[in-house]
């Protein structure tokens, strides 16, 4: 089972978001499973969460996704299911 971790922290107005895989950070998700962990994590509207808790806990506030193939492949197999796609 591979792990999946997506890390965004506060920049300029902005925020850097980096993917980790395994531990290894990846510059682009490059399997289907990476990019079902990203369009998932941008479900929760990521840049606004950035906004609003970088204001109430500080510059140094991180947010972080975590989740692994095997669940990534389970929600593809949901959306399928039910005849939605991400993506």
């Amino acid at each position: 089972m591979r792990k999946i971790k997506i890390v965004c922290r506060p920049e300029q107005k902005s925020f850097t978001r980096q993917l980790f895989v395994d531990g290894e950070e990846k510059p682009e998700a490059f399997d289907a499973e990476a990019r079902s962990a990203g369009h998932f994590f941008d479900l929760f509207a990521p840049a606004e969460m950035m906004q609003r808790y970088t204001a109430q806990y500080g510059k140094h506030f991180v947010l972080v996704f975590r989740t692994d193939d095997v669940q990534m492949q389970e929600f593809e197999a949901l959306l399928q299911e039910h005849g939605s796609v991400l993506g």
